[in-house]
C-alpha cells in the first residue's frame, strides 16, 4: 500500500483517503461474501449506520448525510479518518510554531546586533 505519490511513475500510488475508501469497499465485499457462505462461519459484525427511514423529509436526510461526510460501516476506519484530519491540523500548527520561532530568533539577532550598550562596550574596548 502506497500513501503518497510514487515519484518515479505515479502509477499505483494512492493517498490516505483513497486507501480508506478502498478498505471500505473491500469490507463491504467481504461482508457480502460472508453472508452468502452461510451460518457456519462466525465473525464479529461491525455496527452500521442507517438513515432514519421514517423521516419523510429528504432535506433532513441530505443534511444528516452531509454531516456524516465519509462515515463508514467500520468504526476503525472512522477513527483512522479522524486521526488523519487531526494529524493534518497538528502539522499545520507545528509549521506555524516553527515559523514564529524562526522570526523570534531573527528578531533577537537583530536586537543583539543593534544593542546600544553592546556598541558602547565595543567602543570602550577599542579605545583602550
Amino acid at each position: 500500500m502506497v500513501y503518497s505519490k510514487d515519484m518515479a511513475t505515479g502509477e499505483g500510488a494512492e493517498d490516505m483517503t483513497d486507501a480508506v475508501k478502498n478498505l471500505e469497499e473491500e469490507l463491504v465485499c467481504v461482508n457480502a461474501n460472508d453472508e452468502e457462505v452461510g451460518e457456519d462461519m462466525t465473525f464479529v459484525e461491525t455496527p452500521r449506520r442507517y438513515v432514519d427511514s421514517t423521516s419523510s423529509s429528504s432535506k433532513k436526510r441530505k443534511k444528516e448525510w452531509k454531516g456524516m461526510k465519509t462515515a463508514s460501516s467500520d468504526p476503525l476506519l472512522d477513527v483512522f479518518n479522524e486521526v488523519s484530519g487531526d494529524l493534518k491540523v497538528a502539522t499545520m500548527s507545528i509549521g506555524k510554531m516553527a515559523q514564529a520561532m524562526d522570526r523570534e530568533a531573527s528578531n533577537q539577532e537583530k536586537a543583539r546586533d543593534e544593542d546600544p550598550q553592546q556598541k558602547l562596550r565595543e567602543k570602550a574596548i577599542n579605545e583602550v
